[in-house]
């Protein structure tokens, strides 16, 4: 797996690139975390960029990072003109690192991909088992508990813990296990075992309690079973129909008689009260803006934390303009990766991307952007040789290749 020195610097910058959250952080006693954990990865990126500057603008997609870079040099102007400086370079730092990371893998050589495959499987794997386990035995390995307080329930009913695992905020985990699903649901992996990480994926998701992720998860169950079912003969697809509903069902039958269901089958309440907090952010256009609030933004996210929206919360932080620029360049390089992905495929990251994105603050932040662009730059099955229809496994996977370091 490792061949040479180099190899070896990219396994550690791989691992320091997924593990090395904002909770790990903590508990190592480590401040500057994404600094630290993208430091490695963005200086072997940053080398390929420079070497392949020229080849890399002349391919048609990447016109999307090109655009989105400018639109990221001029928002950073206008943060710097208001003289927060810190913020400005933060700004460029936080969201030009995802492309640049993203022109990187799609373009690495086959030993450090298939490295990165394996610390990417491993991190997803941990990220549900550490989910699932703090889910049962109610306690947190790196958080700190909070109670909600809803004393109506049956103490019987589990419905208020929401694990933590290595990402923080459980609607955080929920969005960016969705986000590495979908991308391993599209990739080149074996079928079987793109089903074993779906039902740990699904686990994982319920053990955060996040509804909009739950119901999502579903949907894109659905369409993976319409997408795989093209890529089997008569006598697997049937054995691979009844597998999979007997599991799901099983599954929907646990979320109904056990706590596993959570918020999603005893939150009635907790439904309500969710969707007056959304409601609340009309309030925001009409108690809290003029026109140039609108143009320019507050600068400031906290007190709009109540939003759980993301993308709201980037136009009352950057201003209606601006967050529109970033919001439709960034949904250009998307769009640009799933050019000749089926309709299934699309409809799968798109769910996953943008729907959950939708219930909560994370994509005010660069992170879930982060997340999508180190895993589809990794996963994404059109990068397999034109031609050839064999369903890969992780050992046997070779990547055809540009020019790269």
């Amino acid at each position: 797996m490792i061949r040479n020195i180099s190899d070896l610097v990219f396994f550690i910058g791989a691992i320091t690139l997924v593990f090395l959250t904002t909770s790990t952080a903590n508990f190592l006693g480590i401040e500057q975390v994404a600094t630290v954990s993208t430091t490695i990865i963005f200086l072997f990126a940053l080398f390929y960029l420079l070497q392949n500057v020229k080849i890399l603008i002349e391919k048609k997609k990447n016109k999307s990072i090109i655009y989105y870079s400018v639109v990221i040099l001029l928002i950073s102007g206008m943060i710097f003109a208001s003289e927060d400086i810190v913020s400005s370079i933060n700004f460029l730092k936080d969201w030009l690192t995802p492309v640049i990371i993203l022109l990187y893998f799609e373009n690495i050589k086959s030993n450090k991909r298939n490295i990165l495959i394996k610390v990417l499987i491993i991190f997803f794997l941990v990220e549900c088992f550490l989910g699932i386990y703090e889910r049962f035995t109610s306690t947190l390995v790196f958080g700190s508990l909070k109670i909600s307080g809803l004393n109506e329930y049956s103490e019987n009913l589990n419905i208020e813990f929401r694990a933590q695992s290595l990402l923080g905020h459980p609607l955080n985990n929920a969005h960016m296990i969705c986000i590495m699903l979908s991308c391993i649901l599209i990739s080149f992996i074996n079928n079987k075992y793109k089903l074993i990480l779906l039902i740990i994926g699904v686990c994982g998701i319920l053990s955060f309690n996040s509804r909009v992720a739950t119901i999502a998860i579903f949907i894109v169950a659905f369409f993976y079973f319409l997408m795989a079912r093209k890529n089997l003969t008569n006598k697997q697809y049937h054995y691979f129909t009844i597998i999979f509903i007997g599991i799901f069902t099983y599954i929907l039958y646990l979320m109904f008689t056990t706590d596993l269901g959570g918020r999603l089958i005893y939150g009635d309440r907790l439904m309500n009260g969710s969707a007056n907090v959304r409601l609340k952010a009309f309030d925001i256009f009409t108690n809290f803006y003029n026109r140039n609030n609108l143009l320019f933004g507050l600068g400031k996210i906290d007190p709009f934390k109540l939003t759980e929206n993301g993308y709201l919360n980037l136009m009352i932080t950057l201003g209606i303009p601006a967050a529109l620029l970033l919001i439709s360049t960034q949904a250009w390089i998307i769009f640009s990766r799933l050019h000749n992905m089926n309709i299934y495929g699309k409809i799968i990251i798109l769910t996953c991307f943008f729907v959950v994105g939708f219930s909560n603050n994370a994509l005010a932040s660069s992170t879930p952007f982060l997340m999508f662009c180190i895993w589809l730059s990794t996963f994404n099955k059109k990068r397999i040789k034109k031609g050839q229809n064999k369903i890969y496994t992780i050992s046997n996977y070779q990547m055809q290749t540009d020019k790269s370091v």
